[in-house]
């Protein structure tokens, strides 16, 4: 079944309407939150080295109402939790969860909309991800681009056609490759601490 039959492709505010709007940077959904809401990390859950709203100037004092303590009204460009969103530069899909959710997406993501009781957002999220069939299709339309930069468009995952197993399995499959990119984030963060540790070892062995 084509996507185009099961998900309503609501695009994002462009830069015009979120600059006319004084929009804070801080209320945008980014690149950022989509990398944290695939691997279930929260927003205070800083990495090392990564800024804080308040260090990257942005006063919270300052900030609009429903921006520092209050969501934004949901609209069809907000993200609720569980929403999929794909990013179309990118072309890469996530889950809004804790990082992301009540924020504004810009013209570079889009929110899919769909019945959660007959499609998973997971299972949609793995197979834009991974299906090498999806991953194809969406990797030549970029190429076919006659803009400068390669940007996936919403025609494209509309045609994208998709077996759908029922809902339960939809959610284990869902679920696995969630807990399963989790894990790998958490390995990756390991051997990054380990080879760290190791390289820091080494400067003081050989006092450079």
């Amino acid at each position: 079944m084509k996507l185009g039959n099961v998900i309503n492709f609501c695009a994002g505010q462009n830069s015009t309407r979120i600059k006319a709007k004084q929009i804070p940077e801080v209320m945008l959904y980014t690149s950022e939150d989509a990398e944290l809401d695939l691997v279930g990390e929260a927003p205070g859950q800083q990495r090392k080295g990564q800024q804080s709203p308040k260090q990257k100037g942005v006063d919270q004092q300052n900030v609009p109402i429903n921006a520092a303590n209050k969501m934004p009204p949901v609209t069809e460009d907000v993200t609720t939790a569980g929403d999929l969103i794909v990013h179309l530069i990118r072309g890469k899909a996530s889950v809004a969860g804790s990082a992301g959710a009540g924020k504004i997406i810009s013209a570079s993501f889009v929110k899919c909309e769909m019945d959660t009781d007959q499609y998973d957002p997971w299972f949609m999220c793995y197979v834009l991800n991974e299906s090498q069939t999806a991953r194809r299709k969406m990797e030549l339309d970029a190429q076919s681009s006659f803009t400068a930069a390669s940007r996936l468009s919403i025609a494209t995952m509309k045609e994208i056609d998709v077996e759908f197993p029922p809902i339960e399995i939809q959610r284990q499959i869902g679920e696995i490759y969630r807990e399963t990119l989790k894990y790998e984030h958490l390995m990756n963060e390991k051997i990054n601490l380990t080879k760290q540790m190791v390289i820091n070892n080494l400067h003081e062995i050989g006092g450079v």
